[in-house]
């Protein structure tokens, strides 16, 4: 499945994830011991949205576990999250 044909319903954002740090200092890290990001950009809103900052291509800050992980040929993992939005920025 391709990200364009995830259409999020209700007030759901589907959001990108940044890559995590792979290394600290010098060390690289095995993916199990990386830390998984909070961050990431705006792919989709759902049409219920009630917040006007949270478009497409806004970056944002969201709850380390929430949200339903999914996989996708074109842009790798995804989150579709709810109302776990922590920040916006402007």
């Amino acid at each position: 499945m391709k990200s364009n044909q995830i259409k999020p319903l209700g007030d759901r954002v589907l959001v990108k994830p940044d890559e995590p740090e792979g290394k600290v200092g010098k060390i690289l890290l095995p993916d199990a011991f990386q830390k998984k990001s909070q961050y990431g950009t705006v792919l989709a809103v759902g049409k219920d949205n009630k917040e006007p900052l949270i478009k497409v291509g806004s970056r944002v800050a969201f709850a380390a576990y929430g949200g339903a992980k999914i996989l996708t040929e074109d842009q790798g993992k995804l989150e579709l999250l709810d109302n776990n939005l922590v920040w916006v920025v402007l």
